[in-house]
């Protein structure tokens, strides 16, 4: 169950980056919490370093499997992170 959580959080981090990040507005990690709270109702308290971990996982999958998907993950050195979907 606990991983269940963990993945779906992983989604949810996903989710709102592509939403409502850009490279003029990209996001740091209480930013992301506040957007999952408000769209996906989490209610369990997140450490900010839960969504710096998911960060380097979507890092990861961006530059390892860049054929399977369909965005580019990128992080500005204040550690502020957003997506971009490729077309």
């Amino acid at each position: 169950m606990i991983i269940a959580q963990q993945n779906i959080l992983l989604v949810y981090t996903f989710l709102v980056l592509k939403k409502y990040s850009s490279e003029t507005t990209p996001l740091n990690a209480a930013q992301v919490v506040n957007y999952m709270s408000a769209e996906f109702n989490v209610s369990q308290k997140l450490d900010r370093r839960t969504i710096y971990s998911h960060f380097i996982d979507l890092q990861k999958l961006s530059e390892c499997y860049p054929e399977h998907v369909n965005f580019t993950f990128y992080r500005k050195a204040n550690g502020a992170a957003y997506i971009t979907v490729d077309q």
